[in-house]
């Protein structure tokens, strides 16, 4: 892992996969984060968000800059990033509390419901980001307990090996009965959406464009929203480019 320095703060890599954006200022990020806290701001009923996976805390760019000024909750089985974050984001990413434990231990412990949950756990394998086996078997179910009615959840999806879109995206979503998936221009990842009730896909997608013009994000244009077929399967910050990141 390597941290290269930028004009307007930092940017920590994998290998050739960008793990986080971390800034030194409000703002839009340019990349699928900017979508993650769009759907945020956009949907959740409430103030009480937490965070899976937190690295350097990339995603309170976007967050604040789109006006939400709730206290953060974020979990992450490593603080290696965490100096990083209090060095270009602490001075105004306003109340956060982080808590280094295994996200689902920690969120299956936790008392009291949730707004929404942001689910952006990524492992590191041969072939580059994926998702844990966690994000698969465990916290779907978990998420939908511990999320309050009107609540949504959020997960950044990243390519698992030996397992398609087509089966990985229904897994993820199957404790629930709407979602919604926004696909990427230059990334491999998708963005999925669940809760109860959500809007249509071509107006959840107003709605998403609605929020990334008012930051400026070029994820404006360059992103597609469509309802998950659900079919007989109902019971992958790492960002990965096309072109081979």
């Amino acid at each position: 892992m390597r941290i290269v320095r930028t004009r307007r703060g930092a940017v920590v890599l994998e290998r050739h996969a960008v793990l986080s954006t971390v800034l030194s200022a409000p703002g839009p990020l340019h990349d699928l984060y900017d979508v993650l806290a769009a759907a945020v701001v956009e949907l959740s009923p409430g103030p009480r968000v937490v965070l899976l996976g937190f690295a350097g805390g990339g995603i309170l760019a976007p967050l604040r800059a789109l006006g939400w000024s709730g206290k953060l909750r974020a979990v992450d089985r490593s603080l290696e990033l965490h100096g990083l974050y209090r060095e270009l984001a602490e001075g105004w990413a306003g109340e956060v509390q982080v808590h280094r434990a295994e996200a689902s231990e920690w969120l299956a412990r936790r008392d009291g419901s949730l707004d929404a949950v942001i689910e952006d756990l990524t492992v590191c394998s041969t072939s580059g980001p994926t998702k844990p086996p966690v994000s698969v078997d465990v916290l779907p179910g978990l998420m939908r307990r511990r999320v309050a009615r009107g609540g949504i959840v959020a997960v950044n999806v990243l390519p698992v090996p030996g397992m398609a879109w087509k089966t990985l995206l229904p897994r993820i979503a199957a404790p629930w009965p709407d979602a919604r998936v926004v696909t990427f221009r230059e990334y491999e990842n998708r963005v999925l959406i669940c809760g109860s009730g959500l809007p249509a896909a071509a107006a959840l997608s107003l709605r998403l464009r609605a929020r990334l013009r008012a930051i400026g994000s070029r994820q404006l244009r360059r992103i597609a929203v469509r309802t998950l077929p659900r079919g007989g399967s109902r019971a992958p910050v790492a960002a990965r480019r096309r072109s081979g990141l």
